[in-house]
Order: C-alpha cells, then structure tokens, then sequence
C-alpha cells in the first residue's frame, strides 16, 4: 500500500531587538530638601513593548529596583550635589542608563514671623477653590476670562468661564487606543479655536487587510472648536519621524507655535489648519514664549551641563542661542518671563552652596545682568505684571513682590507649610494668582490667592 509525504516549505524571520531608552527623570517635589521623601520617576520607551526593569542607584550605591513600576521615592540623608544613576533593561540584553545630578539642600530653620500687636482685618492666604482630580502640570488663563487646569497624568482638565468663580471637569481626548495619558500645555486662538498637546500616543495603522502596527510616527495633539466643551484627537505628524512630546504650544491671533522635546518648532498661520516645520534647535528647549508674532524665547529646564537661552525676531525661522554668565555656578533653569520684546528675566537653581540666580535682560536677550536673590530657597518662575512689577515663589512657600524691576523684593505672603509642594503658579486677567497641589497630597486641590 502506497503512501503520500507532504512537504511544507517555511521560513522564520529574525527580528533585531530594540534596546530601550531613558528620555528623562522627574520629580514632583517643588523642594529638595535633605530627611524630606522625594518622588522620583524617569521616562523610557521600548519600540518592542518589552517588560522593562528599572534599577536605580544613589551615588553609585543601588537603592531599588522595579519591574515595570518607573517610579521611586527616596529620602536623602545629606545636602549637596548627589548623582542619581538610573538604568533600564528588556529581557532580551537590551539597556540604557543615564547619570543626573541633583542638588539637595539644608533643612532651612525658618524663624516664626512675629505677631502684631494689631493683626491686619484681611490677612493674605491661599484659599481652596476646587478639589484636585490629579497631579496639576499646567494653569493657563487668557483674556475672555477663560482658564484651564491640565494634567500631564490624564485625559481630564478643569475648566472656568467665568473668571475662576467655578471650575467644571472636562474630558479631553483619549489615545487611540483608549488610553488616558495627559497633556503638557494649552492655548486658544480666540473664544472657540484651541489646541491642547502631549507626549506621543499609539497609533494603529492596518498595512494589509490581515495585519495591524503599533506606531509612534506622531506627536499628541488635541482641538476643539467650541471653546472646549469637546475635543479630538488630530494627527501632527513630526518630521524627524521621531518619539518626541509636543511639550509647548502658543497662540497669537491666527499664528501658532508647537515645540517638541527634540527642539522641533512646528508653526501655524491659520490657528492649526496646517502645521509645519520652521525651524530645528539642538539644545532640546522645553520652554516657549512669544510675545508677539516675531519676538519669542526657549529655554531647557532640564538639569544640563550648559545654561543656554534661544531667541527669535523673525517669528522661528532663525534663532540665536547664547549661554547665559556665570553658567557654571547654575544647577538648572528654572523658567523665564519676558513681559515686552525687550524685557525678560531667567531664575535658575545654584550649584552646590551657591545661591539662586536671578538674571535680567533689557536687550531682548542679548545681554544679561544678575539681580540680587531674597532667598536661598528654590526659585519659581518669577511673573510680572510691568516691566518693573513682578511676582516670585520660593520652594518654602513665601511669595515676593518686586517693584523696582527685581532690584528689591518684599515678602507679601507666606504659604502654610501643608501647601508648600504647589505647583505651577500663575495670574489671572483680574490680577489673582492660582496655584495647585498635587490630588495624592492630603490638601490637593487648586487655590487662589488676592494680593492687597
């Protein structure tokens, strides 16, 4: 009896691994300071979607190390520059590992202010206007009296009309998907246009009608066009083809700027009909301001070994970068503001026992002065309302006030040390200043502030 053999030809395609790769570390704490826990967490992607294992070192000593889970919180013992090493590897020999710097300071003993004899009728304090749904990233407000609240944690934001007297909750777009990764910044053309962008989302693509892909190709954005109310999803696709965050967006009239992390200035002249490529900077900016639709600035916050500032005055094409003096004796950028095409200032965190930097610029940039430090503490983004009125808070929760253009300061108000850890801050059309506490701390949520 005959038999029939059948034989199947095939064949197996190797695939190269893709090694992870660290984009950053983060910290929630508004203040470093030494015996006090601080959240740490690093960013990372894996174009495999490999499980990921995070191993984290302390001056060269491992303290953790975590599968999947990115996050850690560690309590320094002494002040001064310590080295935060954090590596990541797949299971398949895949791995990275970056070194950042990190400066602790002393536990300040802060004297009691002393009591008056007659205790001002309306003293000045923060007062609760809303509960916190999660950890705040950003408070923007704008001239129809408008303002939102977003959250780099989720696809959900707060939202006033009515200059701040309520707050509503807003849905924002989710991923493809379904995902609810948040967002880094907003902005409105006018009343009903606006965009609000983040970190890049999953994208399904069908290459033949029986396969699916993951993709990465494009950077996250979302728009609205009745004020907020509703939002989609809305494809910008990156020219570098990369995995950069849209981490900036700005709106003037019908012109509009997106930054990437990868230095990518994506412009609009339409309020974001169409985007595209102005301008690429090599020093991974992370901040943007425009004052106009010529004159704008960027700056990395990013611990770095160089403090740099980029300026435009051709609205992005072309930009000239310059290294802000004394450099070395500066740790970090902290934020910057400029109030005209002329006037600006930059803070910046001190090398070890060095003080907090204060810089000025009348020129545009072009040249810088140092102004003198109130404080040894951490310096926010100092705010002016004038070219000379201007507005500071520290990492211990006192609030400064300038009137001479940051030649002097004044202490107007003193934050309860429950509240210190807020962040951002902000001002209103109507001159009150917000703020917010992280949804995880016991007293989060987003406060008010009325100066006298």
């Amino acid at each position: 009896m005959g038999g029939r053999v059948s034989t199947y030809t095939g064949s197996i395609q190797s695939k190269t691994n893709q090694p992870p790769k660290l984009d950053a570390v983060l910290t929630t704490n508004a203040s470093l300071i030494v015996g006090t826990p601080i959240s740490l967490g690093v960013t990372a992607t894996d174009l495999d979607y490999d499980l990921l294992t995070y191993t984290w070192f302390v001056d060269g000593k491992q303290v953790a190390e975590k599968t999947q889970d990115y996050q850690i919180t560690y309590t320094f013992a002494t002040s001064g520059t310590h080295t935060i090493t954090v590596s990541v590897r797949d299971d398949f020999g895949g791995k990275d590992s970056r070194d950042y710097a990190m400066q602790i300071l002393d536990n300040p003993v802060i004297k009691p202010p002393p009591v008056p004899v007659d205790p001002p009728p309306n003293p000045v304090k923060w007062k609760k206007v809303s509960d916190a749904f999660s950890q705040e990233n950003n408070i923007r407000f704008f001239a129809d009296g408008t303002g939102w609240v977003i959250s780099m944690y989720q696809a959900q934001a707060l939202r006033t009309i009515d200059k701040g007297v309520t707050w509503q909750s807003v849905a924002l777009p989710k991923s493809d998907m379904g995902g609810a990764s948040g967002f880094r910044d907003i902005a409105f053309a006018n009343s009903k246009e606006g965009w609000v962008v983040g970190c890049p989302q999953l994208r399904t693509t069908r290459p033949t009608p029986d396969s699916w892909r993951l993709d990465f190709g494009y950077g996250r954005a979302g728009h609205t066009t009745d004020g907020g109310q509703t939002w989609e999803n809305v494809e910008i696709n990156l020219p570098s083809k990369g995995l950069d965050c849209f981490v900036a967006v700005q709106l003037i009239g019908v012109k509009g700027w997106i930054l990437t992390s990868g230095g990518e200035l994506m412009g609009t002249t339409d309020a974001g009909k169409n985007w595209s490529l102005l301008s690429r900077l090599t020093t991974e900016p992370s901040r943007m301001q425009f004052v106009d639709e010529l004159h704008g600035w960027m700056i990395n916050t990013v611990p770095s070994t160089t403090m740099k500032l980029s300026r435009t005055t051709d609205g992005g094409k072309t930009w000239t970068t310059t290294e802000l003096p004394n450099s070395s004796d500066m740790n970090s950028l902290m934020g910057f503001s400029f109030f005209d095409k002329d006037t600006g200032y930059v803070s910046a965190q001190g090398r070890f026992l060095e003080p907090y930097k204060l810089l000025k610029t009348t020129d545009g940039g072009v040249t810088w002065s140092e102004l003198p430090v109130h404080t040894r503490s951490t310096l926010g983004e100092a705010t002016f309302a004038s070219a000379s009125v201007g507005y500071v808070i520290d990492g211990y929760g006192a609030f400064y006030k300038t009137n001479d253009g940051g030649l002097s300061w004044n202490q107007v108000a003193m934050t309860p040390p429950e509240l210190a850890d807020m962040y951002p801050l902000a001002v209103d059309s109507q001159g009150a200043w917000w703020t917010a506490v992280g949804g995880i701390h016991v007293n989060g949520g987003l406060y008010k502030l009325i100066l006298p």
